[in-house]
Protein backbone atom coordinates (compact mmCIF):
# COMPACT_ATOMS: atom_id res chain seq x y z
CA UNK A 1 0.00 0.00 0.00
CA UNK A 2 1.32 3.55 -0.75
CA UNK A 3 0.40 6.85 -0.95
CA UNK A 4 1.96 9.84 -2.42
CA UNK A 5 1.10 13.86 -1.95
CA UNK A 6 2.72 16.20 -4.54
CA UNK A 7 3.13 19.68 -4.13
CA UNK A 8 4.26 22.60 -6.99
CA UNK A 9 4.32 25.97 -7.94
CA UNK A 10 4.80 27.05 -11.80
CA UNK A 11 6.45 30.22 -12.46
CA UNK A 12 6.79 31.45 -15.38
CA UNK A 13 9.56 33.90 -17.06
CA UNK A 14 9.76 35.25 -20.49
CA UNK A 15 10.15 32.52 -22.82
CA UNK A 16 10.24 29.63 -20.35
CA UNK A 17 9.18 28.13 -16.80
CA UNK A 18 10.52 26.74 -13.56
CA UNK A 19 8.68 24.73 -11.42
CA UNK A 20 9.71 23.45 -7.57
CA UNK A 21 8.12 20.46 -6.57
CA UNK A 22 8.12 17.85 -3.46
CA UNK A 23 6.54 15.15 -3.22
CA UNK A 24 6.29 13.21 -0.12
CA UNK A 25 5.16 9.25 -0.06
CA UNK A 26 4.45 6.39 2.54
CA UNK A 27 4.49 2.91 1.17
CA UNK A 28 3.97 -0.05 4.02
CA UNK A 29 5.33 -3.95 2.18
CA UNK A 30 3.52 -6.67 3.95
CA UNK A 31 5.06 -9.66 2.74
CA UNK A 32 3.32 -12.96 3.77
CA UNK A 33 5.36 -16.05 5.03
CA UNK A 34 5.63 -19.40 3.05
CA UNK A 35 6.99 -22.76 2.93
CA UNK A 36 8.39 -23.89 0.20
CA UNK A 37 8.01 -27.84 -0.76
CA UNK A 38 10.92 -30.49 -2.05
CA UNK A 39 13.23 -31.79 0.14
CA UNK A 40 16.42 -30.87 2.90
CA UNK A 41 16.60 -27.44 1.66
CA UNK A 42 13.07 -26.41 1.05
CA UNK A 43 12.93 -23.24 2.94
CA UNK A 44 9.91 -21.58 5.90
CA UNK A 45 10.08 -18.12 4.64
CA UNK A 46 8.83 -15.69 7.58
CA UNK A 47 6.68 -12.70 7.10
CA UNK A 48 7.93 -9.47 7.34
CA UNK A 49 6.59 -6.02 7.67
CA UNK A 50 8.15 -2.51 6.56
CA UNK A 51 7.32 1.22 6.25
CA UNK A 52 9.28 3.49 3.94
CA UNK A 53 8.86 7.21 3.63
CA UNK A 54 10.29 9.32 0.90
CA UNK A 55 11.07 12.76 0.30
CA UNK A 56 11.54 13.88 -3.25
CA UNK A 57 12.78 17.71 -4.14
CA UNK A 58 13.02 18.78 -7.31
CA UNK A 59 13.07 21.61 -9.98
CA UNK A 60 11.83 21.65 -13.55
CA UNK A 61 12.41 24.11 -16.12
CA UNK A 62 11.24 23.84 -19.95
CA UNK A 63 10.04 25.95 -22.47
CA UNK A 64 7.31 26.23 -25.41
CA UNK A 65 8.53 26.38 -28.96
CA UNK A 66 6.08 27.45 -32.31
CA UNK A 67 6.81 24.64 -34.55
CA UNK A 68 6.38 25.17 -38.73
CA UNK A 69 3.52 22.63 -38.65
CA UNK A 70 1.35 25.05 -36.50
CA UNK A 71 1.72 22.79 -33.64
CA UNK A 72 4.06 23.14 -30.42
CA UNK A 73 6.57 21.36 -28.59
CA UNK A 74 7.36 21.77 -24.68
CA UNK A 75 10.85 20.80 -23.88
CA UNK A 76 12.11 20.45 -19.96
CA UNK A 77 14.81 19.00 -17.91
CA UNK A 78 14.28 18.51 -13.79
CA UNK A 79 16.58 17.49 -11.29
CA UNK A 80 16.47 16.17 -7.92
CA UNK A 81 16.89 14.10 -4.90
CA UNK A 82 15.16 11.43 -3.08
CA UNK A 83 15.72 10.31 0.91
CA UNK A 84 14.38 7.17 2.47
CA UNK A 85 13.80 6.89 5.88
CA UNK A 86 14.54 3.12 6.34
CA UNK A 87 16.66 1.40 3.20
CA UNK A 88 17.34 -1.84 4.89
CA UNK A 89 14.86 -5.04 4.28
CA UNK A 90 15.33 -8.34 6.59
CA UNK A 91 14.03 -11.50 5.59
CA UNK A 92 13.86 -13.97 7.80
CA UNK A 93 13.96 -18.03 6.93
CA UNK A 94 14.64 -21.82 7.98
CA UNK A 95 14.99 -24.44 6.36
CA UNK A 96 11.48 -26.27 6.56
CA UNK A 97 12.53 -30.19 7.31
CA UNK A 98 15.66 -29.02 9.73
CA UNK A 99 13.70 -29.16 13.00
CA UNK A 100 13.09 -27.14 15.96
CA UNK A 101 16.60 -27.04 17.30
CA UNK A 102 17.82 -25.29 14.08
CA UNK A 103 17.88 -21.63 14.47
CA UNK A 104 16.49 -19.44 10.94
CA UNK A 105 18.70 -17.09 9.73
CA UNK A 106 18.32 -13.43 7.88
CA UNK A 107 19.33 -12.13 4.69
CA UNK A 108 19.55 -8.28 4.71
CA UNK A 109 18.83 -6.18 1.69
CA UNK A 110 20.25 -3.04 1.36
CA UNK A 111 19.03 -0.11 -0.81
CA UNK A 112 20.72 3.45 -1.54
CA UNK A 113 18.75 6.10 1.46
CA UNK A 114 19.62 8.82 -1.17
CA UNK A 115 19.60 8.97 -5.10
CA UNK A 116 20.00 11.85 -7.34
CA UNK A 117 16.94 12.11 -10.00
CA UNK A 118 17.22 13.28 -13.27
CA UNK A 119 14.51 13.58 -16.48
CA UNK A 120 14.24 15.03 -19.68
CA UNK A 121 11.81 14.80 -22.11
CA UNK A 122 10.05 16.81 -24.92
CA UNK A 123 6.14 17.23 -25.62
CA UNK A 124 5.18 17.93 -29.12
CA UNK A 125 1.07 18.92 -29.75
CA UNK A 126 -0.45 19.36 -32.87
CA UNK A 127 -3.30 21.23 -33.83
CA UNK A 128 -5.71 18.91 -33.59
CA UNK A 129 -4.54 17.90 -29.77
CA UNK A 130 -2.81 15.30 -30.62
CA UNK A 131 0.12 14.59 -27.79
CA UNK A 132 3.13 12.64 -28.59
CA UNK A 133 5.70 12.59 -25.49
CA UNK A 134 9.00 10.95 -25.38
CA UNK A 135 10.77 11.05 -21.56
CA UNK A 136 14.12 9.52 -20.18
CA UNK A 137 14.26 9.44 -16.25
CA UNK A 138 16.82 8.44 -14.11
CA UNK A 139 18.25 7.26 -10.76
CA UNK A 140 21.83 7.37 -9.56
CA UNK A 141 22.53 6.27 -6.18
CA UNK A 142 25.63 4.60 -4.69
CA UNK A 143 24.56 1.34 -4.68
CA UNK A 144 22.08 1.24 -8.11
CA UNK A 145 21.23 3.27 -10.99
CA UNK A 146 18.00 3.30 -12.88
CA UNK A 147 17.42 4.35 -16.29
CA UNK A 148 13.64 4.33 -17.85
CA UNK A 149 12.23 5.48 -20.85
CA UNK A 150 8.47 6.17 -21.70
CA UNK A 151 6.74 7.26 -25.05
CA UNK A 152 3.19 8.24 -24.80
CA UNK A 153 0.92 8.88 -27.94
CA UNK A 154 -2.50 10.50 -26.85
CA UNK A 155 -5.73 11.20 -29.47
CA UNK A 156 -8.46 13.65 -28.67
CA UNK A 157 -11.95 12.51 -29.52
Amino acid sequence: MSGRLTGSYLTVFDGWYAKPQLDVSITNLDRDGYTEQGGGIALDVRSSNDTVVTVSPSLELGTQVQLSSGGIARPYVKAGVTWLDNNEFVTTAGFADAGVSTAPFSIMTQIDDVVADAAAGIDFIDVAGTVLRIQYDGHFGELSTQHGGTAKLSFAF
